[in-house]
């Protein structure tokens, strides 16, 4: 009951628009998405996959769990890079950056406080950044956890957020998590790093 209190607070402040888009396509290493209209590099050594074993998904914050697009996983050090899409309710061209900043805030201060009443969460971080008119790729929030699964295995994760114009008059929100066991954590990040550097969003 607490995941799903969770899960419906965490996507409250985004929709999904009912229109149909061109298939999401991977090309000469490069990942496009029509419908939150992006492109990522794909990480080099990491494989593309429709597979997320559950004790990998359990551990990703619920916001991203519910949006995902498409995610890469690495053989030998069993890290998974997920992204994530959806449209925005809000219209961050439009808003003042300090009061949808305040906003944010207080809906993940309660993301928080709700994660902290699981028995598997051990710590729940984020950072929420103000947005401006006339950004085009705006990066909204940071989000670091530490989560023990059933097996007691201990799993980390680390996701941005970013806004960007979308379908000439829409927002979309993109999410890129990596998340891996805490001892082969630091060995992922430079992948992970490499495809959140490589985000561009794009108008078809």
């Amino acid at each position: 009951m607490k995941k799903a209190i969770i899960t419906i607070l965490s996507v409250a402040i985004f929709t999904v628009g009912c229109a149909t888009y061109p298939p999401a396509k991977t090309e000469n290493g490069i990942y496009t998405n029509p419908k939150c209209e992006f492109s990522i590099k794909t990480p080099d050594g990491w494989d593309q996959t429709d597979n997320l074993p559950a004790n990998i998904s359990r551990a990703l914050p619920i916001h991203i769990s519910q949006t995902i697009q498409t995610l890469f996983t690495h053989r030998k050090t069993g890290g998974y890079i997920v992204v994530g899409c959806i449209k925005s309710i809000f219209d961050f061209r439009d808003s003042e950056g300090y009061e949808l900043g305040k906003f944010l805030t207080k809906h993940f201060e309660k993301q928080a406080e709700l994660a902290y009443t699981t028995s598997y969460v051990k710590s729940f971080d984020y950072e929420v950044y103000n947005t401006y008119v006339g950004s085009s790729l705006l990066e909204y929030v940071t989000i670091s956890t530490e989560i023990e699964s059933s097996s007691s295995e201990t799993f980390k994760t680390l996701s941005h957020g970013y806004w960007h114009s979308c379908h000439m008059d829409d927002t979309c929100s993109v999410d890129v998590c990596l998340i891996s066991e805490s001892e082969t954590f630091d060995n992922n990040l430079p992948a992970f790093e490499s495809v959140v550097e490589s985000l561009t969003g794009y108008v078809e």
